[in-house]
């Protein structure tokens, strides 16, 4: 009898001992799985790049437009940096774009019809670099994956919004060059002439 309860007990321990191995080895499986789906999508900080990247991959690219020392810069690039806002590489390009640098910003002041007054500036654009979404300033988790929903919404649509004509000089005036954009001022001029800071 003592026989038959030991190898009872050892075939439990058996059948135990191969059902945690095989809990284990799933739980690795989905831990991997996890891994893989959420890497981190490297900022490309040339937003020319990123889009031709994004181009060329059929992808959407996400630009953020900011600063190191913004508080809701920072907010931002850790909800993404944590995958809490989702810029899966296989559907995203992720321009980080810094206010500080002159050309970067006149880049993204030229390409995007952007409106907002804090940072950081986002925008969602397709494939082909057309803007389908922005925002500007500080969201929740929630906000930016709304806005990931809505750029999905528009390119569906067909809905873009268009980029800003630069005013044309009348026939009698000689072109005048345009403003310097210095780190402190991250738009162009106002229709008053007056340049915006945002901070």
């Amino acid at each position: 009898m003592t026989a038959i309860f030991s190898t009872f007990v050892l075939m439990a321990l058996l059948l135990a001992g191969a059902y945690t191995f095989s809990t284990q080895q799933q739980e690795a499986e989905a831990m991997a799985t996890v891994e893989a789906e959420t890497e981190k999508n490297p900022g490309v900080t040339d937003l020319e790049t990123a889009l031709r990247t994004a181009k060329t991959a059929g992808k959407f690219t996400f630009v953020k437009l900011g600063r190191t020392n913004c508080g809701n810069c920072r907010a931002l690039q850790k909800l993404i940096d944590t995958n809490r806002v989702p810029l899966p590489p296989s559907k995203f390009v992720f321009a980080d774009i810094s206010t500080d640098d002159a050309s970067q910003n006149k880049a993204f002041f030229t390409r995007f019809n952007m409106s907002g007054d804090m940072l950081p500036f986002v925008v969602i654009a397709d494939e082909q670099g057309r803007m389908l979404v922005s925002r500007s300033g500080y969201g929740t988790e929630k906000d930016f994956i709304q806005l990931l929903k809505e750029a999905d919404v528009a390119k569906a649509a067909g809905k873009y919004v268009l980029a800003p004509t630069p005013p044309q000089p009348e026939a009698s005036q000689a072109p005048q060059p345009s403003a310097a954009v210095t780190p402190a001022t991250f738009a162009p001029p106002t229709q008053e002439g007056k340049v915006k800071k945002y901070y």
